[in-house]
């Protein structure tokens, strides 16, 4: 069981993270953002700090050895999830990068489950993660309490899209953890088209994504 509620977000676009504030049907009070990647998607739009390079997976250093886990964490640092997080003003939560060497997917799946029981000031723990890597953290789904997907108009419905909701049905959603499908648009990523595509979005959703008995 989880000590914490955990949240996940499949985004469709790295820059689609930069518009999570002006989505009001998530709740990020008292939450902290951890991507999970294999490839580090974000740390290409959210460039870490020289002195907030660790990650999550580094809490699987062996608390018996407290010479090593000295060395990653200070003892000052009682709250590490609060340690570990960088606050970006366009941001509406303190996020927690993926690892930048990279870090096989059940490791940082194995580090999620120490996060959830971790002493902390965060009662929320908000997962990021890219629609196309959705498949590679599929084991940790069956603890998610609310699942959203948040899609720039601008990226087009693929087969992996498809897949995504598949493997959320396969993983029993239900109604109570659905938090919906949220269109966004971010401005630097011109189309032409952008009302269309919008219309056509709403029109699909209902019917493309999942309905519940």
């Amino acid at each position: 069981m989880m000590s914490k509620i955990l949240n996940c977000v499949f985004y469709s676009h790295s820059w689609t993270t930069l518009l999570l504030k002006q989505i009001q049907a998530i709740g990020f009070e008292r939450t902290v953002l951890i991507e999970l990647s294999n490839y580090a998607v974000l740390s290409q739009v959210f460039l870490p700090k020289p002195h907030k390079s660790q990650s999550i997976v580094q809490l699987l250093a062996h608390h018996g050895d407290k010479k090593a886990f000295s060395q990653i964490f200070s003892p000052k640092h009682s709250d590490i999830l609060q340690h570990l997080s960088q606050k970006y003003a366009e941001l509406p939560a303190p996020l927690i990068l993926a690892p930048q060497i990279n870090a096989c997917d059940f490791t940082q799946i194995e580090a999620i489950q120490l996060c959830a029981i971790e002493p902390s000031i965060f009662q929320e723990i908000t997962l990021l993660i890219h629609y196309q890597e959705a498949l590679n953290f599929a084991s940790l789904y069956e603890y998610v309490d609310k699942f959203h997907i948040v899609w720039d108009i601008a990226d087009l419905p693929t087969a992996k899209l498809t897949q995504l909701s598949q493997l959320l049905v396969e993983h029993s959603l239900t109604k109570e953890r659905w938090g919906g499908f949220h269109l966004c648009h971010h401005p630097k990523r011109h189309i032409e088209d952008s009302k269309q595509r919008e219309a056509f979005f709403e029109s699909i959703i209902d019917d493309y994504l999942l309905k519940f008995e």
